[in-house]
């Protein structure tokens, strides 16, 4: 790849993150940040076969966890 589109994939997505906050909740927002970071070790291990230790998979499974508790519904 030029290195001169090796920025490209990382701005493109900060842009379209950036454009989409307008219409988020400030909750929801902090919620996609947060999925950001499992979503993207997930990939990583799924597609560059980098290395996840067991505690990593712990640290996603809790965040995975976290967020499906806060948006369950109120009772």
């Amino acid at each position: 790849m030029d290195s001169r589109a090796r920025p490209v994939p990382s701005l493109g997505g900060y842009t379209l993150y950036a454009l989409g906050l307008p219409d988020l909740a400030a909750s929801r927002a902090s919620i996609v940040a947060t999925w950001e970071v499992v979503t993207a070790a997930f990939l990583g291990w799924l597609v560059f076969r980098e290395h996840l230790t067991p505690v990593q998979f712990l640290g996603a499974a809790l965040v995975c966890t976290g967020i499906a508790w806060i948006q369950r519904p109120e009772t």
